[in-house]
């Protein structure tokens, strides 16, 4: 038997090329099992990822879960307020993993960089990057190589 390629994560959007790329999977993989995750998934998406997927029989487990791990800070502030504080944040939690999201791709790329010169590890995340470079860049934020992942924010996970 063929060893089954590994499948991470793909990011859905069911009016862009991820549709189509779910739907491949039951194409190249009529009888395989398939299991599909998300964390955030309106009703509509949950129900065109089944739709693509084509699951047999789907067990949907769906839940709130409270997270402690996680902090959302809002503040109205000026342009300068905002930057003290995000840099004060992801000091007061250094050792810890943090996103900051950007909105736009150059915005993301001048976080990082601001970041940097401020000794905080960080690497970008947007949907505009090669696929190699943003799974790398994920994969170094998760193993706690970098502190940092600024993202554009609706570039979906890979």
């Amino acid at each position: 038997m063929p060893s089954l390629p590994s499948i991470r994560r793909i990011a859905f959007r069911s009016d862009t090329s991820s549709g189509r790329q779910l739907s491949a999977l039951r194409e190249k993989f009529p009888d395989r099992p398939i299991a599909a995750f998300t964390a955030s998934a309106t009703r509509r998406v949950r129900h065109d990822i089944l739709t693509q997927l084509r699951l047999r029989e789907p067990r949907k487990y769906i839940a709130r879960f409270h997270r402690p791990n996680l902090r959302h800070l809002v503040r109205q502030c000026d342009a300068d307020a905002q930057l003290r504080l995000m840099v004060a944040a992801l000091r007061a939690h250094a050792g810890g993993n943090a996103i900051v999201y950007a909105p736009t791709v150059a915005r993301v790329g001048e976080t990082v960089q601001f970041l940097k010169q401020r000794g905080i590890r960080a690497v970008g995340y947007h949907g505009k990057m090669d696929a190699q470079q943003r799974q790398c860049n994920q994969e170094r934020w998760m193993s706690d190589e970098c502190a940092s992942l600024s993202a554009r924010s609706r570039s979906g996970w890979e």
